[in-house]
């Protein structure tokens, strides 16, 4: 599914109302140029639940995991990937099996 959202407001809308219908264990695939919002999204998912501090690209880290009360956040970013066997290297296995809902920017 492709969604166009306008501006920053309306992506931190849908992040947050996303988050009120997403369980556990899934996986979202964010697509976009660089800066047209795919952490923003994140961000917005996390505040609805409940999360309020700081969200930030996982660009230099490649992942970044929020252990909220109602459920596993994974937050990857794999733009600084250059072989599939990276994913290996940082574990993405363990992420995909546990119960978490997980975002990869630049799948």
């Amino acid at each position: 599914m492709k969604i166009f959202l306008a501006n920053e407001a309306d992506t931190l809308a849908f992040g947050t109302s996303l988050s009120k219908v997403i369980g556990k264990r899934c996986l979202f695939f964010l697509h976009g140029s660089l800066g047209a919002g795919k952490t923003t999204l994140v961000r917005g998912f996390l505040r609805g639940l409940g999360y309020a501090g700081t969200v930030k690209s996982p660009t230099y880290t490649l992942v970044e995991e929020y252990n909220l009360p109602k459920c596993l956040v994974i937050h990857f970013d794999l733009y600084r990937l250059n072989d599939p066997e990276e994913l290996e290297w940082i574990g993405i296995r363990d992420y995909f099996d546990s119960d978490a809902v997980c975002f990869i920017e630049w799948p």
